[in-house]
């Protein structure tokens, strides 16, 4: 379970930092992509 756990953290970090590369943040700032990225940024925060 905790391996799982750690497994899926580190495949959404993959993924929130493949999306930051590409700067998502300067296209998106008032969408709903804009807080769902800053909700799975928040979970990462408290993930790690």
């Amino acid at each position: 379970m905790l391996e799982e756990n750690k497994r899926l953290k580190e495949a959404l970090r993959k993924i929130y930092d493949t999306a930051d590369s590409y700067e998502w943040h300067y296209y998106y700032e008032n969408t709903p992509e804009k807080h769902i990225r800053d909700t799975v940024h928040n979970a990462l925060v408290g993930a790690r």
